[in-house]
């Protein structure tokens, strides 16, 4: 916003202003005065607290200060903000007709403009309003800037000598001018020329990735290393999206995608990152799929680039209301008309000429993304998406005012959401460039694709070990992580062609070591087991493959449900479940349930065929039978997840449990189920590779293998 009022008037100035020590020194009084005034219940508490001196820390020095706030007191800035509000609020009555105040904690900056304000009778008014609050003015490091003009027209020989005559902490130090081809940086953003941004934000990125390359010390412990490398260094620099334009943080979005790429790489064989001069679009799959949101079956791990433009088409919406001139509005017009304009092109359906292809699932996605749009734009956006980007282009103005009363109470939400349109787009894409060969057909790669992009499905990659239930050693994850990117699992060239079992020859990513029809049994069980314990977990009495609850077997093979589960049902039946997963890149699979075509059609067809097993096999007076399913990695079914839900709303009968409390059991468990699935297939894949490499290996053989 200081930005943009500084851009679209030729007379603005900023003057930044810094006090010394401020969060140490302001006025405990003062502080007093103003809870007294505005919040007179808090006063006990504030005596409580601050009555006597407390403690400020120097490394491993201390000294008792008797002003200020707690030192790391969670309090402290808020009461540090209440102390200084009157001053700002003394300063914009007396300037509002030359000057808009803006301030946050104790940066205050002063916007001025015209060319005739008094920038020494600005100083001294603040330092003389400070004082009386305890803040010393800190003239060394306060600044003056005019991006049209150079600030030095706004000092006359007088003036300066009213500046350096002022009762600083530092005196002797003048007031910094800043030319205007230069910039400064506030609270973290870059303002002024073009130039001095882009490089900025170059800077910023270019210290992310040398901060970056400290990861490479975890390496050998996966789960931790990409839990920072999502959470901590990919986001550092999100911030800038919001108040940078796309076009200037354009270098530094690449430049920061591609340090993560290259530390997405380090513990994985065989992964290169390409060069920072290619876009997202044009990234091999492997690095596209990471960069997809958990709602999409991604690592969850964003890059800059598909972020840069929701987040700051929303951040402007939301600072919209507190521009004060109509000129800087207007001067934002083309900025917004080109945001708008590249989000509308999210609306494109991407399809194949290929009658394999999921038409249906791309057409989908994209009536959703229609919808997305619409509901943030206004309902009057056109439906058809050959209309949209015209309409938009011609009603700029309207699809921004609705924009904005969206973004008013619900800023996060809507960022997220217009990132989804661009998260989408790539989803689709992706699918796309791995569809064109009948080979990938044949492998099941588009249906391993479909099959994880989901949430569940990555569940594993997102999961803080905070208990033994949620932590995977560095085995298990690589090999998660092949099998996820459909890169060859670690050690794959020493495997050889054959499983274990006879006559399985192995894909050529070693793949069939996790999901092999010979082993199928340990994902079943550890489903079968977390299922269980969830419902012992919400109170309901559970029995492993229970007996005698059939009437009668079929002829050719005995049948046993995996559970039963009394008090679930409403009409006082014991629930019979029987628990499936099911490999959707299976060749039986792909024949029968399309599986390349549709998620979740494997795991809908086998609970078709249970069902159809176990008719007429139970009393249905006293039992009632449900098949649940789960795809590899990790796809629910429709019915597992509707038996989910009515699990969980008994545990919250059971335990009683608040809201807050319910939404923790049910984020807990539903990661319970999902990892329990996904390390099965991890652990099975470690445990056949070992048995192919008993006997069969040399030390050589072990050092290549520790290196792949």
């Amino acid at each position: 916003m200081v930005a943009t009022e500084l851009d679209t008037s030729p007379d603005a100035s900023l003057l930044t202003v810094d006090f010394a020590n401020a969060f140490n020194e302001v006025s405990r009084a003062a502080i007093r005065a103003q809870l007294a005034q505005h919040l007179p219940s808090a006063i006990p508490y504030f005596d409580l607290r601050y009555g006597d001196p407390t403690l400020v820390s120097f490394g491993k020095e201390s000294i008792t200060c008797d002003e200020g706030g707690r030192q790391g007191g969670p309090w402290a800035p808020g009461l540090f903000s209440l102390a200084l509000q009157p001053v700002l609020q003394r300063l914009q009555k007396k300037y509002a007709s030359v000057a808009t105040v803006r301030a946050f904690f104790d940066d205050v900056n002063i916007i001025s403009h015209t060319r005739d304000v008094a920038i020494s009778d600005l100083l001294q008014d603040i330092s003389t309003s400070a004082r009386q609050v305890g803040l010393t003015l800190r003239i060394g490091k306060s600044s003056l800037y005019a991006k049209n003009f150079p600030a030095t027209e706004l000092l006359s020989e007088s003036a300066r000598a009213d500046i350096a005559a002022l009762p600083v902490i530092d005196p002797g130090s003048a007031l910094r001018i800043i030319p205007p081809s230069d910039g400064l940086t506030l609270l973290g953003t870059p303002i002024g020329s073009a130039s001095f941004v882009s490089q900025a934000c170059l800077d910023q990125v270019h210290t992310i990735a040398r901060d970056l390359r400290h990861l490479n010390k975890i390496a050998d412990h996966p789960q931790e290393y990409f839990l920072l490398l999502r959470s901590c260094f990919n986001t550092r620099p999100h911030y800038l999206a919001r108040t940078v334009p796309p076009d200037l943080l354009e270098d530094a979005a690449k430049h920061h995608d591609h340090a993560v790429n290259r530390s997405l790489s380090v513990p994985i064989a065989g992964l290169v990152p390409p060069p920072s001069s290619r876009s997202q679009a044009d990234w091999p799959v492997a690095f596209r799929r990471s960069r997809l949101p958990f709602a999409f079956g991604g690592l969850g791990i964003p890059s800059l680039q598909s972020i840069s433009t929701p987040a700051h088409l929303t951040s402007l919406a939301v600072v919209w209301p507190s521009l004060l001139s109509d000129v800087c509005r207007e001067s934002l017009s083309p900025r917004i008309k080109s945001l708008l304009a590249s989000l509308a092109q999210t609306l494109q359906n991407i399809s194949v000429q290929d009658t394999e292809f999921p038409v249906a699932l791309s057409a989908q996605h994209l009536d959703a993304r229609i919808q997305i749009f619409r509901s943030h734009f206004g309902d009057a956006v056109p439906t058809e998406p050959a209309a949209i980007s015209s309409y938009v282009a011609q009603n700029t103005a309207t699809c921004f005012e609705a924009l904005c009363d969206k973004a008013a109470t619900r800023s996060n939400s809507c960022q997220q959401q217009l990132t989804s349109l661009v998260s989408s787009v790539h989803s689709d894409l992706i699918l796309r460039d791995i569809f064109p060969t009948t080979e990938s057909r044949r492998s099941g790669l588009v249906a391993k694709t479909l099959s994880a992009s989901c949430s569940e499905a990555v569940v594993w990659s997102r999961v803080v070990p905070t208990t033994p239930q949620f932590l995977i050693p560095p085995a298990e994850y690589l090999m998660l992580l092949a099998y996820y990117l459909h890169l060859p699992v670690p050690g794959r060239p020493l495997i050889g062609d054959r499983c274990a079992a006879p006559n399985h020859q192995l894909d050529s990513l070693g793949h069939h070591l996790m999901t092999c029809f010979h082993n199928r049994t340990p994902p079943h069980d550890a489903l079968c087991d977390a299922l269980h314990q969830l419902c012992r977990s919400a109170g309901l009495p559970a029995r492993r493959e229970p007996n005698n609850v059939l009437t009668h077997q079929a002829a050719d093979c005995e049948r046993r449900p995996d559970l039963a589960v009394e008090n679930l049902t409403s009409n006082g039946r014991i629930l019979l479940l029987d628990v499936t997963t099911a490999d959707p890149a299976a060749p039986s699979h792909l024949r029968e349930a399309k599986t390349h075509k549709v998620p979740a059609a494997a795991a809908q067809l086998l609970e078709h065929k249970k069902r159809q097993v176990y008719t007429g096999l139970f009393h249905t007076g006293m039992f009632q039978f449900q098949a649940v399913a789960m795809e590899l990695p990790g796809r629910w079914s429709p019915s597992l997840s509707s038996l989910f839900k009515s699990i969980c709303g008994k545990a919250k009968e059971f335990h009683g449990l608040p809201s807050s409390r319910f939404s923790l059991f049910v984020a807990h468990w539903r990661k319970r189920l999902s990892l329990a699935v996904a390390k099965s297939l991890a652990v099975q894949g470690v445990n056949m590779k070992q048995h192919l490499f008993q006997g069969s290996m040399t030390p050589a053989d072990d050092l290549e293998l520790s290196a792949h």
